[in-house]
């Protein structure tokens, strides 16, 4: 689940995400990549419109946040560097 700045990382929306996966009670492993704009020449060049805010940057220090929580929660983390 890539973490988006100010779209799933934070606030109602990641609550919502917690919220679900606590109630799925699923234990397998939760990637939670940092966002990144390599898609970004791809939508260009197929003349398709970006949706999301091109000067975005991944919030390390939110994704390590969100991975902790995850981690004191039970569920099994993959870490991401940054």
């Amino acid at each position: 689940m890539p973490m988006i700045p100010k779209i799933n990382d934070r606030g109602e929306a990641w609550d919502v995400i917690l919220d679900f996966l606590t109630h799925l009670q699923w234990r397998g492993r939760i990637d939670l990549p940092p966002y990144h704009r390599l898609g970004l020449g791809k939508y260009r060049a197929l003349n398709r419109d970006y949706n999301l805010d091109p000067s975005l940057k991944a919030d390390m220090e939110m994704v390590r946040k969100r991975q902790e929580q995850l981690q004191r929660a039970g569920f099994c983390v993959h870490q991401h560097g940054g």
